[in-house]
């Protein structure tokens, strides 16, 4: 089982970087694990693969919400763990693409100062809504949440005073 939840810890493979929306991602991911041999070469039986399918479709976030219960410690995790990118420099960068995902538009970084501010305020109000399911993931919201918050949007600050807007005006940055 190994290897196959090595596949579904990258349960965001092949992410379009907000080019579609995320059932679109999780079906890509999904079609990635059927189609490895893993039941050949790593003797993993199907029903291991379905399991792993499982976990991966248990971070589609659609419609505002998750369509899918968490069921197991491994299910568990991956959520968890989906919803914990904020707390790491890279899943920062990844979070600065996820208004691409959402609305089609540019990246965060991108957009003006009132478009990021109410990023941030909405960001922060469904972190703190959403439901955690390991300790690891209660002690990541409740110590350390805010300051991540803080990370992020200093981060996408010092690439928004830098970023090159094509064909904008100062008029339709605010």
């Amino acid at each position: 089982m190994r290897a196959g939840e090595h596949n579904a810890v990258g349960g965001d493979h092949d992410h379009s970087g907000g080019h579609t929306l995320d059932n679109k991602n999780i079906e890509r991911a999904v079609a990635r694990v059927v189609s490895l041999p893993i039941q050949k070469e790593y003797k993993v039986p199907r029903d291991a693969r379905d399991r792993i399918c499982s976990m991966i479709q248990k971070t589609m976030f659609v419609d505002c919400g998750f369509p899918g219960v968490p069921e197991g410690l491994r299910e568990e995790c991956l959520r968890d763990a989906d919803l914990c990118m904020i707390y790491t420099a890279q899943g920062r960068k990844l979070l600065m693409e996820l208004p691409r995902e959402i609305d089609g538009g540019r990246s965060l970084y991108r957009r003006g100062p009132v478009e990021r501010k109410t990023f941030y305020e909405n960001n922060r109000k469904f972190l703190i809504s959403c439901q955690m399911y390991t300790e690891y993931g209660h002690m990541m919201k409740d110590f350390h949440l805010e300051r991540a918050c803080q990370d992020f949007e200093q981060a996408v600050e010092s690439l928004a005073a830098v970023a090159v807007y094509p064909f904008t005006t100062q008029a339709n940055l605010l």
